[in-house]
C-alpha cells in the first residue's frame, strides 16, 4: 500500500471517528471534562519541563523533550493559524446551545 492510499484510509477512519465523537458528546457534559483533562495534561508537562530546566539529568530520558528550533516554532505557529479558524467553525456544532459562542 502506498503512502497515498494509506493516508486516504487514515482520513476515512479519522473522519468516522470524528463523526462518532460529535454524536457521543452531544447533550453531555463532556466539554468541561475535556477542558480539565487538557489542563491537567498541560500542567504535568509544564512541571516536567520546569524540572528539566532547573535540574538537567534528573528525569529519565523518556520524559525529556528536545528543544524546538526557530523553524519548528514557526511551523507550530503556522499550523495553529490554519487550524484555529477551522476549529471555530466546527466547535459551535459540538457545544450545547446554551454555551455556544456569540458569533456577532
Amino acid at each position: 500500500m502506498s503512502w497515498i492510499e494509506a493516508s486516504l484510509v487514515s482520513a476515512l477512519f479519522l473522519g468516522g471517528y470524528d463523526l462518532c465523537i460529535k454524536h457521543a458528546i452531544r447533550d453531555n457534559a463532556v466539554l468541561p471534562v475535556l477542558f480539565l483533562s487538557t489542563l491537567t495534561g498541560a500542567t504535568v508537562w509544564l512541571v516536567l519541563l520546569f524540572v528539566q530546566a532547573e535540574h538537567p539529568g534528573l528525569l529519565p530520558a523518556t520524559l525529556v523533550t528536545d528543544p524546538l528550533t526557530p523553524v519548528q516554532h514557526l511551523q507550530l505557529r503556522l499550523e495553529s493559524a490554519y487550524f484555529h479558524p477551522v476549529c471555530r467553525l466546527i466547535l459551535p456544532d459540538l457545544l450545547p446551545k446554551h454555551t455556544r459562542f456569540n458569533s456577532a
